[in-house]
């Protein structure tokens, strides 16, 4: 999605992007594609029921529980919640970085902001280090530079934007494993099996 709707708002879609071996367009429509596939596979394993589909092999539990994650996609009500909070999220954090953008003197456009939010969606859907140090500022710097925001500009935003949306869970967090954190997180895993 994240994907998706970078091309399209970035208005990236009838142009040529240089390094990139096919146009927007085609990208977009395949990840239009993939989310469509998703939404049918979710149907599919929602109707299937309860069924464990490869059994309890060492490839096969990682799989069923895929599958068991896309049943939700099968349920028109929980797909449209999901989707209107993953908007709503969208949104919000959309806003906070045309702020960061004001606080060096730019004034983008919300669509821009948009742009470089899904930027950073797509970057830490892949496997990262923790804090989503480097492919966050990286999907950052990709979604200014398809909006037209040089590196120069974005980069330094991104460092000091990272920092203000991440210190603030530090002593949150060291204060929750001090206040009884580490107990909930000793407690063994109930399995939902019997």
């Amino acid at each position: 999605l994240a994907f998706l709707g970078a091309v399209f708002l970035s208005g990236a879609v009838g142009q040529r992007i240089e390094g990139l071996p096919v146009p927007p367009w085609l990208l977009g429509a395949l990840a239009g594609a993939g989310v469509v596939g998703v939404v049918v596979v979710g149907l599919v394993v929602r109707r299937k029921g309860e069924r464990r589909w490869l059994g309890d092999s060492k490839l096969g539990r990682p799989i069923d529980d895929l599958l068991g994650g896309l049943k939700a996609l099968g349920s028109w009500r929980d797909l449209t919640v999901a989707m209107s909070l993953a908007i709503a999220l969208w949104l919000l954090v959309s806003l906070s970085m045309k702020v960061a953008f004001l606080s060096v003197g730019l004034d983008v456009p919300f669509s821009d902001a948009v742009v470089v939010m899904l930027g950073t969606c797509f970057a830490i859907a892949l496997p990262s280090t923790p804090g989503f140090v480097g492919t966050y500022h990286l999907g950052f710097v990709a979604g200014a530079l398809l909006v037209g925001i040089p590196r120069e500009v974005s980069v330094p935003v991104v460092l000091v934007y990272h920092l203000v949306i991440q210190v603030p869970f530090l002593p949150l967090g060291g204060l929750v494993l001090f206040t009884g954190g580490r107990r909930a997180l000793a407690r063994p895993v109930e399995s939902d099996q019997k």
